[in-house]
């Protein structure tokens, strides 16, 4: 009896070996089905067109079509496809699915692999062969991409992860002119959540290059744009910053080197951003039904409070150098945006900060007159460093460092009509 038990055990271990690779094959069907329902959408329709499920591999075809008008249009009119269909070749594992897949009829040169484990978290990597482009229809320009990849992971929370690298990329024309990008990078990490990406995103570039064909128009080195987003959960608050760096541009007009804006967007009421974004995102066309549906969202938004602040621009033009900073707070409690807009615009409180070297000025000979008019009138400090302005925002009203007042829309409306 305890022979036959111990073979009874043996054989079911045996059994289920042998039946695990369909049930992983199953199980996995299943998440490439929720996968597929989960990418459908108003701007693409996904869809399964064929699933062969094997012992120990399958093999999947799927398509994707683009489902806004608009953006069919663009890309009918580019000459780009509108509809992909995408063949995958699936290995069932113990515990996750492998799988390797490729665009039917697709100029570029990609594969895409994935590792999907059975509660549907993904790792990817995807890589892109040097593609050399020449459209039929306009043989006078030629793209070409040197081998490029990208990996990162995907849960089913809707976190990911990802990194991407693209050592160069080429647009050239006959008549000479060109466009040249070169240590092409990116990453980030976060999920989406209510229409709001929350995390961390990247993405910088070693040489940018714009030639019209006899010399540099254009020429961008060591260019880097980071963005991050978090929402305090307890007050729901949400608050984003962005930062530029960029080490020199050179253009005919002159050279612009050690660029740097730092920029926030703080204490932002998430719920009623999150609406605002959603009529956005959900309108092909933004109507005046989308607008009025928007107000009572930016009501709730400006009466909840907000904060802008330049927390830092600088950079260096020639051989002046330039810094600003700002900050401008909507106070918890501004009512009456749609009832009374300059009212809310008297509530709005701040500070201004910039200063500037001689020799920007000296660089620059027309800016001296505009300076010569603001130190007599106040606004400019004169120092042996070179210039500041200095000044709060009170009551609408512009109070510089001597005390000259100045209306806010007095600035403004200028710059409107313009």
């Amino acid at each position: 009896m305890t022979q036959l038990k111990k073979l009874g055990a043996i054989g079911g271990v045996v059994g289920l070996v042998l039946c695990w690779p369909l049930a992983v094959g199953q199980i996995g069907e299943r998440v490439i089905e929720d996968g597929i329902e989960e990418a459908n959408n108003e701007t693409l329709k996904a869809e399964i067109v064929e699933y062969d499920r094997g012992y120990l591999s399958s093999v999947a075809k799927t398509r994707y079509s683009v489902r806004d008008e608009v953006f069919k249009a663009q890309l009918e009119a580019d000459g780009l496809p509108t509809e992909f269909t995408v063949d995958s070749h699936i290995s069932h594992g113990i515990a996750s699915i492998s799988a390797i897949s490729t665009v039917e009829d697709f100029p570029i040169p990609a594969e895409l692999k994935t590792t999907t484990q059975l509660n549907g978290n993904t790792d990817y990597a995807l890589n892109i062969a040097s593609w050399h482009y020449q459209p039929e229809d306009n043989p006078d320009v030629s793209l070409t991409i040197s081998p490029s990849s990208a990996e990162g992971s995907v849960t089913v929370l809707g976190e990911l992860d990802f990194t991407m690298m693209v050592p160069s990329i080429s647009l050239e024309f006959d008549s000479g002119e060109s466009f040249l990008v070169e240590g092409l990078k990116a990453q980030g990490e976060g999920k989406k959540a209510k229409y709001i990406w929350l995390g961390e995103q990247s993405i910088e570039v070693e040489q940018v290059q714009v030639s019209d064909g006899i010399s540099a128009a254009m020429a961008l080195q060591n260019a880097k744009y980071t963005f991050n987003a978090n929402e305090d959960m307890d007050t729901e608050r949400l608050t984003s910053t962005h930062r530029v760096e960029i080490g020199e541009v050179d253009t005919t007009d002159g050279i612009v080197s050690n660029l740097d804006i730092d920029f926030t967007i703080g204490n932002l009421d998430q719920p009623s951003f999150a609406a605002i974004m959603e009529i956005y995102q959900n309108a092909v066309e933004l109507t005046e039904q989308d607008v009025i549906s928007s107000l009572p969202h930016l009501e709730t938004l400006v009466e909840r409070g907000f904060v802008l602040s330049m927390n830092n621009m600088s950079l260096t033009l020639g051989d002046g150098d330039f810094t600003s900073k700002w900050k401008l707070e909507v106070p918890e409690g501004t009512a009456g945006l749609t009832t009374d807009p300059l009212g809310v615009s008297n509530a709005v409180v701040g500070q201004l900060e910039t200063n500037f070297t001689h020799a920007l000025v000296d660089e620059y000979p027309f800016i001296e007159e505009g300076i010569d008019e603001a130190i007599i009138m106040e606004i400019v400090q004169e120092s042996d460093s070179g210039y500041s302005i200095n000044a709060q925002l009170v009551e609408g009203h512009l109070v510089f460092e001597s005390g000259q007042k100045i209306p806010l829309m007095a600035l403004i409306l200028p710059m409107m009509m313009q």
